[in-house]
């Protein structure tokens, strides 16, 4: 069977972590590792439950994604931002839709009632509302997914 190819693309420097003492949740660490045996399924299924009940965020880690798979990851994402001006010029936005969105293309938003998994980011961006009603910082951790 012939080997999988990964056509070239730019790789994706990360940002330099965030060096600010700001106020990080304290969020749960959820560890699939433990899902190899019956007993970490069931220790799995409380981890969750307590953190979905309590702050209602997690981080999860070792889930399957080695750190060079992320990379490749991000690499992909990366790409449609290195398009050039030239480029972006073959796919132009009504004077509607540029009046809507303040010529900005990609906005901040708030989740409502749903379950999102994003990867942890070195710069400090993701706020989350704890129970307490305070907005609190999510702090990286590397190669891990955020249950927000």
């Amino acid at each position: 069977m012939p080997g999988t190819l990964s056509p070239e693309t730019p790789h994706h420097i990360p940002p330099p972590p965030t060096k600010e003492n700001l106020d990080f949740a304290d969020l749960a660490i959820i560890d699939f590792t433990k899902f190899g045996t019956p007993e970490g399924k069931s220790q799995l299924v409380q981890d969750v439950r307590n953190a979905m009940n309590t702050v209602g965020f997690f981080y999860v880690i070792n889930h399957g994604y080695t750190q060079e798979q992320t990379r490749r990851i991000f690499d992909i994402a990366e790409i449609p931002f290195r398009v050039s001006d030239e480029e972006k010029q073959n796919y132009p936005r009504s004077l509607d839709d540029e009046i809507k969105t303040k010529n900005v293309w990609l906005k901040g938003h708030t989740d409502f009632g749903s379950l999102s998994l994003l990867w942890s980011q070195p710069v400090s961006a993701l706020q989350i509302l704890d129970p307490q009603g305070n907005w609190k910082w999510v702090k990286h951790i590397d190669n891990a997914l955020v249950r927000v």
